[in-house]
């Protein structure tokens, strides 16, 4: 999957999201917006941020079930 290399607005399922953070270091937040927001250009929708290190942090206390390569269930 291409992704730009500035900020751009993605759609993608909980699964993808989680292996792109975690097979690309380079994406250190990503904001899961909410859908009803009604947005002037150029302004983020709401919704929860998630950085890298957290993510990270949760998978090292066993929050996030991955599979024996590493790799989070999708």
């Amino acid at each position: 999957m291409a992704l730009a290399r500035t900020r751009v607005l993605q759609r993608l399922a909980i699964g993808q999201l989680l292996a792109l953070m975690l097979e690309r270091p380079s994406i250190g937040t990503v904001l899961i917006a909410d859908e009803d927001d009604d947005l002037a250009r150029g302004i983020l929708p709401t919704g929860l941020r998630l950085e890298r290190g957290t993510l990270v942090a949760w998978l090292d206390n066993g929050l996030v079930q991955r599979n024996s390569d590493g790799q989070p269930l999708r």
